[in-house]
């Protein structure tokens, strides 16, 4: 429930145009901190701690996490640094003083200052009035943390990332409706727009529309008469149902017109390629990764380990950018998505070079009419466009029955299977983590194992899943090419483990 609304928060909230997003995370290192971490187009994160050195044991964490994202640390701040008695004004240092001063020294990133714990702050945000824009001493305080921020750039707009674009092909000249206008149809409007097409975009919400608006689109009600007339197809934003439990109105309209429906993934899959990759070398790859549990930690594992072992890769989907709003990748770039079955269930293309299924567990059943519609929406990645690889977790009936279904035969090893608790057997390409240890086996005999206890970034046999997965995907992707040294030293030194 949790990360449906965390997914919601993300994808599907109109912002509108903001300068700056803040989130308040809690201290840690947790899913959801991850999740929000790995989902946003993330400028920086200012990391917050007291002095003491309990609390910078949690800084410490979201420091390393934030380093293995790749996610620049803009600063180090010290709250609750000092206490000054309102009656005798003595100053005492409640929990430490200095202490991620220092830290910050040692590690190297901007002190920007300490604040101090003071009543003023709490009733000050009762009222819903930041303190630091009052006067006095409390506003003051917080003159040194502001003003290094401003000056060093941080606050900016966030928008002033990640400027890439994918066009959509094909439909120069045409007209396509886009019904939804988060995240996802804004960015499906822009590429649409880029390709040549004309753009008829709706949203029942007065804010959404006027943001449209002000890019200039002109919203087209889809469900008044004639609005449909002409228009070669519906994309549709993941968030509203087309089925379950109640099909939109403006997708039975589009229905009863005959219109095509899709998404920005099938736009996505359709306009990657172009004829420039007719001169590479090494063409671009798509991994796509679904499943219901650790797919965002898996996504982002996959794109660590890739970009650790020197092939460029960009996250998309439910996690980093929207599919279309990424840079065209280079030769040998790779493209990992994180695809929910929102996603899944309504693409006309789905066309990845390899997919992942990581598991299955009961989830969004009302949106896909129980527990079958809701596998059927995850398994069309793989049937519908039929990866050159596919890595599907075996732990549960969905997994085995899928595996059996994509494979030949028993030695296939174009189906990868993983498991992070169960010894696998047979002729086939398998990968599983079982007490601490992952192993893979070919044709029948062990032929790696990585010990994952030394990782402290991935405890647990659902964290250990992941690893295989990841193992398992940058194994695949160097197979077939003469001249690769062996992978498994660099995918150990990626994941932070012993291998042999």
């Amino acid at each position: 429930m949790l990360m449906g609304a965390l997914q919601q928060l993300l994808g599907q909230v109109n912002w509108g145009r903001l300068d700056v997003l803040v989130v308040d995370l809690p201290p840690g290192t947790g899913d959801i901190q991850l999740t929000l971490c790995q989902r946003t187009q993330l400028t920086g994160a200012l990391v917050v701690s007291t002095p003491q050195d309990v609390a910078l044991l949690d800084a410490r964490k979201a420091l390393d996490m934030f380093a293995k994202l790749q996610a620049p640390v803009l600063g180090l701040i010290e709250n609750m640094s000092t206490y000054i008695c309102p009656n005798c004004g003595h100053e005492a240092h409640i929990f430490g003083h200095g202490g991620v001063e220092a830290e910050a020294r040692k590690l190297g990133v901007p002190f920007l200052g300490a604040l101090p714990l003071a009543l003023e702050v709490r009733e000050a945000g009762d009222a819903g009035r930041p303190v630091a824009l009052g006067e006095g001493a409390m506003a003051e305080a917080y003159g040194p943390v502001l003003h290094p921020a401003r000056a060093g750039g941080i606050v900016a707009p966030l928008t002033a990332k990640g400027q890439g674009m994918i066009p959509v092909r094909g439909v120069e000249g045409q007209k396509l409706a886009v019904l939804g206008l988060g995240r996802s149809g804004l960015s499906a409007a822009r590429a649409l727009r880029a390709g040549g097409a004309e753009v008829l975009p709706w949203d029942d919400n007065e804010a959404a529309r006027a943001a449209a608006e002000a890019e200039g689109f002109v919203p087209v009600d889809p469900t008044r008469a004639g609005a449909l007339d002409g228009v070669a197809s519906l994309i549709v934003s993941p968030g509203i149902p087309h089925l379950y439990p109640g099909p939109n109105r403006a997708i039975v309209a589009a229905w009863a017109a005959g219109v095509p429906v899709d998404n920005d993934i099938g736009l996505f899959f359709r306009s990657l390629a172009t004829p420039d990759w007719d001169s590479f070398d090494v063409a671009p790859k798509v991994i796509a990764v679904t499943g219901s549990n650790g797919k965002s930690t898996t996504s982002a594992l996959i794109h660590h380990v890739l970009e650790h072992c020197g092939r460029p890769s960009q996250l998309a989907g439910n996690i980093g950018r929207g599919v279309l709003d990424i840079d065209p990748p280079g030769e040998g770039g790779a493209v990992v998505l994180e695809l929910s079955s929102y996603q899944t269930d309504l693409a006309r293309a789905l066309t990845p070079d390899i997919a992942v299924f990581t598991n299955l567990s009961p989830d969004h059943l009302d949106r896909h009419g129980g527990r079958g519609g809701y596998f059927a929406a995850k398994r069309r990645l793989f049937a519908e466009g039929g990866p050159d690889r596919a890595i599907i977790g075996v732990d549960e009936d969905e997994g085995m029955f899928l595996a059996n279904q994509l494979a030949e035969g028993a030695a296939d090893d174009r189906v990868i299977r993983i498991s992070s608790g169960q010894k696998l057997a047979g002729p086939g390409w398998l990968v599983f983590a079982r007490k601490g240890f992952l192993s893979e086996w070919r044709k029948g005999r062990q032929v790696a194992s990585i010990d994952l206890r030394a990782i402290a970034g991935l405890p647990g046999a659902h964290n250990h899943q992941n690893a295989c997965a990841a193992y398992d995907l940058v194994a695949a992707m160097r197979c077939g090419k003469p001249d690769a040294v062996d992978g498994l030293a660099e995918i150990v030194e990626a994941l932070g483990g012993e291998g042999k």
